[in-house]
């Protein structure tokens, strides 16, 4: 018998050739012996999902073999239920009666309410007769006669290799079995931060990772609209790695991960990392600028200003006693520095947005609440700000 399974079922697998290897002993049989292949990644879509997983190509010799006993061959096992007959054949075609048959017995003819009946035939006469578990052992003269049937009826195909434990149309796959693609579960990272923001494992919040795999399995059609923007945010940092002349461990196991399209589901708290890692390149680039531009205060507090196009550079969180807090960081062409703590979330004239770091808004208006400096940079801190829709690069 060869067959392809799920690769993680392997052990499940040799379990149950070892526990039929001490039957087989016990009844004088042939051993069940198992030959492993190749091993291989299959992807597929599963539920709109595409996963990967491992299969291993497996050999099981002495497996799907017609036992026979003193001149009779073992057709069929048939187990009775009251919807029906289960029937386990260990040859190719018996026909459809024994679906329906009655739990009779050829052999002795008493009216018993039996569970199970074999099918036998005999090679010389090609006879075929339907006997008793209680009298097919003194039908064919052989005091094993069931254990040994029973043996068989147990390493079928059918029964052997169930589809619900090892194959299967969508190859039953746990949550453990199979590896998700990187790409869509950043795409519901970047989801889970756009509804509350970015929280890492160590925050008062319930972490990022986990509302991510929330967004995954229970809302398939809020994230789907930005694979593309995972695609090139993972990108991004990816490039930013390879960059690098030195890695600390953090960034070897990121580049490790991201190497690979699909990541095993212990790996999401580093691919969820990609987002703060991603805001921290973008922070680079928009004030890098300002390295060699002089940053001034616009005005005076209590001060309105209008019209201001920004590139937001970072947006930093922390947790108080309140809930989260957020500071948005801007840059303005002249290479001035703004700082914004809202109250509440951004809004423009008419709606609430999500402002996104690397972006341009114009802000409609804001009123200067001090003017600070921090690492000896001069910076403009702001409030009651409103800012239009996003702004071309």
């Amino acid at each position: 018998m060869q067959a392809t399974i799920i690769t993680q079922k392997m052990d499940k697998l040799e379990a149950r050739i070892n526990r039929l290897g001490r039957k087989a002993e016990k009844l004088g049989l042939p051993p069940v012996e198992l030959i492993v292949g190749e091993t291989r990644p299959e992807t597929r879509k599963i539920d709109g999902r595409e996963v990967r997983y491992f299969v291993t190509d497996v050999e099981i010799i002495g497996a799907d073999v017609t036992p026979k006993i003193n001149g009779w061959v073992f057709l069929a096992q048939l187990q009775h239920t009251p919807a029906g007959n289960i029937v386990r054949s260990f040859v190719e075609n018996i026909g459809d009666d024994y679906r329906t048959a009655p739990a009779d017995c050829d052999h002795c003819g008493h009216d018993r309410n039996r569970k199970t009946t074999y099918v036998l035939q005999n090679e010389e006469t090609e006879e075929t007769i339907q006997v008793g578990s209680t009298c097919v052992a003194d039908f064919l003269r052989d005091v094993n006669a069931e254990s040994i049937a029973n043996y068989y009826a147990n390493i079928t195909i059918e029964s052997f290799l169930s589809e619900d434990e090892f194959q299967g149309d969508d190859w039953n796959l746990s949550f453990g079995d199979s590896q998700t693609s990187i790409v869509e579960y950043f795409a519901c990272v970047l989801t889970a931060v756009e509804v509350r923001g970015y929280h890492g494992s160590s925050s008062y919040e319930t972490p990022t990772k986990f509302d991510a795999w929330d967004i995954y399995h229970l809302a398939r059609k809020n994230w789907e609209g930005k694979i593309t923007e995972a695609s090139e945010k993972i990108a991004l940092v990816r490039d930013y790695i390879a960059s690098q002349e030195r890695v600390n461990d953090y960034l070897h196991n990121m580049a490790t991960i991201l190497a690979d399209d699909f990541m095993v589901n212990r790996s999401a708290g580093y691919v969820a990392s990609v987002y703060p890692l991603w805001a921290k390149i973008v922070e680079q680039e928009v004030f890098e600028k300002t390295e060699k531009l002089e940053s001034n205060w616009v005005g005076q507090p209590g001060e309105k200003i209008q019209n201001v196009e920004l590139t937001l550079g970072r947006i930093f969180s922390w947790d108080t006693q309140y809930g989260v807090k957020e500071l948005y960081k801007f840059a303005d062409d002249a290479g001035n520095i703004y700082t914004w703590i809202p109250s509440t979330p951004p809004a423009t004239k008419n709606t609430k947005i999500f402002l996104e770091e690397g972006c341009r808004y114009n802000m409609i208006v804001g009123t200067i609440k001090a003017n600070a400096v921090y690492n000896g940079k001069k910076q403009n801190t702001i409030f009651r700000c409103k800012f239009d829709e996003i702004l071309d690069n």
